[in-house]
Formats: structure tokens, sequence, C-alpha cells
């Protein structure tokens, strides 16, 4: 259904909404389709591609941990955001760890950085454009892991703006 992400090929992507009130996202190229989000309810979000079914949910109520679980509900990671801080902090149970963070305050791009590996890639997202562009930086990085964190990146985007369209 889906086809695998190959990195060193495919370094630019677009992460494409269906429509207005749609809660379902695609990422792709001009050529195929490398997985798909879809939105269960406003904090609980499943995405596939063609290595796996996630889910990316809260860990509590008022928490500041969203889980990363697999098919069997088990937690195969966690992305945390201190107190006072703009940076989110991704644990992978494979050792992998990264951070996600806007380059400032007025900027629309994301990035996720990687120890020891560097940028991952950049998400650039407008907020009235149905289409956020990613590019892939560095290579190096697990390709399995890739696809979770454009979906998670989008999810952690969504979230922000969500708290700041409530104030």
């Amino acid at each position: 259904m889906f086809s695998k992400l190959n990195t060193k090929i495919n370094t630019s992507l677009a992460l494409v909404r269906d429509g207005l009130f749609s809660r379902h996202y695609v990422l792709k190229d001009d050529s195929a389709v490398f997985g798909e989000m879809n939105f269960h309810t406003p904090w609980v979000v499943f995405f596939e591609t063609a290595q796996a079914k996630l889910t990316l949910a809260p860990a509590g109520l008022f928490s500041r941990t969203i889980n990363i679980l697999d098919k069997g509900d088990q937690v195969i990671g966690s992305a945390h955001r201190p107190w006072l801080s703009r940076k989110v902090n991704l644990t992978l149970q494979t050792g992998f760890k990264a951070i996600f963070y806007r380059r400032n305050i007025f900027s629309c791009e994301y990035t996720w950085e990687a120890d020891g590996i560097g940028e991952v890639l950049q998400i650039s997202s407008s907020i009235f454009s149905w289409t956020d562009s990613v590019t892939i930086q560095n290579s190096m990085a697990p390709q399995t892991v890739i696809p979770t964190l454009i979906f998670l990146g989008r999810f952690l985007i969504t979230l922000r703006r969500r708290k700041r369209a409530a104030h």
C-alpha cells in the first residue's frame, strides 16, 4: 500500500492535508505515497507507514509527555517538553534521541536534531497552507525513524497551534 522511504533518494517530501475540515494527512513526493496520519480524537493520532502502524497519545490527562505506541499498545518511545522550554525531547527504546524545536519565535520552520547526527530534517508549516514541506537534511539517521519524526512533528505543531488559539 505504501512505498518504503529511502532518505538518500527522497530528500524533499510533502505532508498534505486532505481538506479544510479534514484530520487526515498524507506523506508523499511527486511519485509515491509513504504514509498517512489520522486524528482519531484531537489528542490521539494514528499513523501508518510501510514499516509500522503507530499511535501517538498523551501519557496522562495533564501530562506534557506524548507516548508512541505500537500495535499492541506497548510504549516504544516518548516525547516530553520540560517546563519553560520550547524544545521537545524524544527518546525511543532503540536508543535514538532527538530534539524538536522552532528556529526562532517568528519562524514557520521546525527542526529535528539528533544526538551525534546533527539536523535530521526540517518541517516548514505555514498557518494557512494545506501542505507542509519536509526537507531531510541528514541521511545518517535510521530510515525507519524518519516517518515517525515527520508525523510526530506535525502532531506537535498542531498541539502548539491549538494552545495558542485557546488563549
